[in-house]
């Protein structure tokens, strides 16, 4: 069964986001009151985190942030002058998350293994898959274009050097490739029937699919290998022009791309303080209608899998009937209004939370002392700046990735942020009523 799109893992990830960074917070606060760490807290970080590592391709986005978090709550406990002894234990846990996302990925690694004869977990990050895409994307083409990672020249070169790249170009490069572009808004007119980078690495799984390697993991390992070696040791000997080896499923970024990056990077940022998500009516009929595309075996298998219905069909007579009813539902009415409160409260809100972040940093070098919540709020500030690169790069390079979809995860990071700060904010507050209440 052939399905193109994503069903379940969408829903997860911008959830799972803000509940990963909520219990590093509140195992802060827990530590600035027990003095102690909370082990189930730990152990439920830590199993998320293995659950998160592997639901997307660019999970390690948050590793940066998540380890500013830990390495401030090993400093807290450092700070306290406890002995060796009395250290090992909040050490050790503080080392569980690193433990269980090692041990979680080897189990799927080794599940994989017995069933399919390849050890990978996320097949885009293993070695082979690496190796072969930037082995590919490394042959400079004649004419350098924008969005297109590898071009239909650089593969009709790549076709006569390469036994193994011959045996998937019949179904990569066939005119009715359903991976090829057509003219739009984002792909320059002279990228009309290329492969952009946002569906090449998924046209060249399919076309290596098609040649039969998928029948195991271990066939299809071999074969990642097998090409890489042969368009690398073409570049060696001159029979292609080639730039530096690579092993990334990075664009190469020229002196030429900067400025698009940077671009995109500035729309991302305005995306982030003026969400356009629900920005218009037929945005929002977009995003609260929007019906499912397959085919209704793939609608049922889905629903299954989910033990709950799922939208029907775009175009059919049972999605006109499912719109009309979304149109009426309660739910989604309060979800609208919440949207134009988060659209008429949200900006502001932001904008002055970072003046106080901004003036926090003064009163810390003034005071010579850290302020711990301005740390954790740092740690946000970096997360969210990480991911904004990330697809300001894609966005840039490859595909529109600067939308709400994509952003989504830095949302509720950003909610988190605005918070953090008001509550920091009113902590002097706090802090005397608390001690006149004391001396009373």
């Amino acid at each position: 069964m052939d399905i193109n799109h994503r069903v379940v893992r969408e829903s997860f990830y911008a959830p799972l986001t803000l509940l990963l960074f909520s219990l590093i917070t509140l195992q802060l606060v827990y530590y600035g009151v027990k003095k102690e760490l909370s082990l189930a807290g730990v152990f439920i970080f830590s199993a998320l985190l293995a659950w998160y590592w592997v639901i997307r391709e660019e999970s390690i986005w948050i590793i940066p942030s998540l380890l500013m978090n830990i390495f401030l709550l090993a400093y807290l406990i450092y700070r306290q002058k406890k002995t060796i002894l009395t250290m090992y234990r909040p050490f050790l846990l503080l080392s569980l998350p690193f433990i269980v996302l090692y041990m979680g990925n080897t189990i799927i690694a080794n599940i994989n293994s017995t069933l399919y004869q390849s050890k990978n977990v996320v097949e885009m990050k293993s070695a082979e898959f690496i190796s072969a895409y930037g082995s590919l994307s490394r042959v400079n083409p004649d004419s350098r274009q924008r969005f297109i990672p590898v071009t239909k020249t650089s593969r009709a070169a790549i076709y006569n050097v390469s036994p193994a790249y011959r045996e998937i170009s019949p179904y990569l490069d066939a005119e009715s490739s359903s991976w090829r572009t057509t003219c739009n808004d984002y792909s320059p007119s002279t990228s009309c029937g290329e492969i952009t980078g946002g569906f090449f690495m998924w046209a060249l799984r399919d076309a290596v699919a098609k040649a039969g390697y998928y029948k195991t993991g271990a066939a299809a390992t071999t074969y990642y290998w097998r090409l890489t070696q042969e368009i690398d040791n073409a570049c060696e000997q001159k029979l292609l022009t080639c730039s530096a080896e690579r092993q990334t499923l990075l664009p190469v970024i020229n002196r030429d791309d900067i400025g698009h990056i940077f671009t995109a990077f500035i729309t991302g940022i305005n995306e982030i303080i003026r969400p356009t998500i629900y920005q218009s009516e037929s945005m929002r009929a977009y995003w609260v209608l929007f019906g499912s595309s397959g085919d209704n075996s793939a609608i049922d298998y889905f629903s299954t899998i989910i033990h709950d219905p799922i939208a029907p069909l775009e175009h059919s007579n049972e999605h006109t009937r499912y719109s009309k009813n979304m149109q009426e539902n309660k739910q989604v009415k309060i979800l609208c209004m919440l949207e134009d409160l988060y659209q008429l409260f949200f900006t502001p809100l932001l904008l002055v939370c970072t003046l106080f972040f901004s003036y926090k940093i003064k009163l810390m070098f003034s005071n010579k002392s850290l302020d711990i919540l301005w740390l954790l709020n740092a740690s946000l500030l970096l997360a969210i700046t990480i991911r904004i690169i990330i697809l300001a790069i894609i966005d840039a390079m490859s595909f529109p990735a600067i939308n709400p979809l994509y952003i989504s995860p830095a949302y509720p990071l950003t909610l988190m942020f605005i918070l953090i700060n008001i509550v920091n904010f009113f902590k002097p507050y706090y802090l005397t009523a608390l001690t006149n209440d004391e001396c009373n």
